[in-house]
């Protein structure tokens, strides 16, 4: 269930001519505003994800999670300071750093 305080966001990453579109939803963790959950589901990508897979003897990492299950999560900056950076730099992350990143806040 998503928390109070909600922004969404869509990231459309581009490599090359493949595309892939993630929807971004943070929310409040506590009732001050300090900390904030990042989820983020994949609507669709034409972006070839051949190669990744999640080892059985860890836990996935943030690229492994976006690329291989089409979601992932983490905790944003404190208070969502400069959060469009870190979205930027999450899918970088997960698609590296060649990657051309769209952001749009959607609503509020």
């Amino acid at each position: 269930m998503l928390g109070p305080n909600l922004i969404v966001h869509k990231l459309s990453v581009q490599l090359d001519q493949e595309v892939a579109t993630i929807i971004c939803f943070t929310h409040s963790l506590d009732s001050i505003n300090k900390y904030f959950s990042a989820e983020f589901r994949e609507l669709g990508s034409t972006i070839s994800n051949h190669g990744f897979s999640i080892p059985s003897d860890r836990q996935a990492t943030f690229q492994e999670q976006i690329r291989v299950l089409g979601n992932a999560s983490d905790i944003t900056p404190i208070g969502r300071i400069n959060l469009e950076d870190w979205l930027t730099k999450k899918m970088e992350e997960a698609y590296g750093r060649t990657a051309k990143i769209t952001i749009e806040r959607i609503g509020n």
